[in-house]
C-alpha cells in the first residue's frame, strides 16, 4: 500500500515557510498575499488561510 499525503499538518509546515521568507527579507514590508501563498505552496485558499493565521498571529 502507498503512502498518501497527510494534509493535516500541511498549513503549519507552509506556515513555516512564510515566517522564514520573512525573517530572510527584512525589507518585506507586507505579508504574502492569500493568492501568493496559494500559487507558491499549491494549497485550497482554506490552508493558506490557517497558514497565515498561524504564521501571523491574524485572520485572513
Amino acid at each position: 500500500m502507498s503512502q498518501q499525503p497527510n494534509p493535516r499538518g500541511t498549513f503549519l509546515k507552509i506556515a513555516d515557510a512564510v515566517k522564514r521568507q520573512i525573517e530572510d527579507d527584512p525589507s518585506m514590508t507586507e505579508l504574502p498575499s492569500l493568492a501568493e501563498i496559494v500559487r507558491d505552496h499549491k494549497v485550497s485558499r482554506g490552508g493558506s488561510r490557517s497558514a497565515r493565521s498561524v504564521c501571523c498571529g491574524r485572520k485572513a
